[in-house]
């Protein structure tokens, strides 16, 4: 499953969601609502800001979401209207994303974790992600725009960040992470950096 490991502080995150923001081919989707394990869910095309957490960016040209049937036998339901939104009962009270099943390579997640937690003051592993062809022996290959997308977006990335060493620049000297320019700058006062999400 392609990921692109990111640190990003909260100044840098700025970037990054007016980047997404601006992207017409591209949506957020955002919780409208919850009660107990029942979610309303809705896409946005721009968030004003982004807290700590996950998030989810429907490609629009890739195909429409679905929500999983509860069996085998039931077919996914197709989301008429993501705009408008729509409800889906997951398994735990805490989801801060919807689930469209396995399968669905129209869909990619972005972590957001600008402080780190594996010492003391770290910044944190951010990263985005997508499954891309993971399922394409079973019939469900990337679409064409949603791979052309996430070459764009990994572009803007690095042209927007630093290639560094990834998990530490003493066990790998090859670029495997990007870090914006506030947390590079960060990075090479000596801040230390979560090698886990």
């Amino acid at each position: 499953m392609p990921e692109t490991i990111l640190y990003l502080t909260n100044q840098d995150s700025k970037l990054l969601r007016e980047w997404l923001n601006r992207e017409a081919g591209v949506a957020w989707i955002v919780k409208a609502g919850q009660s107990g394990r029942e979610y309303h869910w809705r896409a946005v095309d721009a968030v004003d800001v982004l807290a700590a957490g996950h998030y989810c960016l429907w490609h629009k040209g890739a195909g429409p979401l679905n929500i999983p049937s509860v069996s085998p036998n039931v077919p996914d339901a197709l989301v008429e209207d993501p705009y408008a939104g729509w409800s889906q009962y997951l398994d735990n009270e805490n989801a801060s994303m919807p689930w469209f099943g396995a399968g669905l390579p129209c869909s990619f997640w972005f972590r957001f974790k600008p402080d780190g937690r594996e010492s003391h003051g770290a910044i944190g592993r951010s990263g985005v992600g997508w499954l891309g062809n993971r399922y394409r022996i079973i019939g469900k290959p990337a679409p064409g725009p949603a791979t052309i997308w996430w070459q764009r977006l990994v572009r803007y990335l690095r042209s927007q960040s630093t290639g560094i060493p990834w998990p530490s620049p003493t066990t790998n000297t090859r670029v495997r992470a990007y870090a914006f320019p506030e947390a590079y700058a960060e990075i090479m006062r000596g801040r230390p950096r979560d090698v886990n999400p």
